[in-house]
């Protein structure tokens, strides 16, 4: 998202939103057994952002797609397979 001005209301918002997504994903990380909750919270945000920002570019929504590919693979890595 592109603000006209570093004092723009609508920036603090965003950033507190984008701050509360950040906090909810490493929250789910560490109930979900993360062995680093925050660098597993912090990669999906990026993902996320990383996505959204690149299908809204392209007009296309199969970044979503590889991100839930990298997604799984790094819960994976902090969490272990799936029983």
């Amino acid at each position: 998202m592109e603000l006209p001005a570093s004092d723009a209301p609508a920036r603090e918002r965003a950033r507190r939103y984008k701050a509360a997504v950040l906090g909810r994903l490493v929250e789910v990380a560490g109930q979900a057994g993360a062995r680093d909750p925050e660098a597993l919270g912090g990669q999906l945000a990026v993902l996320l952002e990383g996505a959204g920002a690149l299908a809204t570019s392209i007009g296309d929504t199969s970044p979503y797609r590889d991100a839930r590919t990298a997604a799984a693979a790094l819960i994976t890595a902090q969490c272990g397979a799936p029983d």
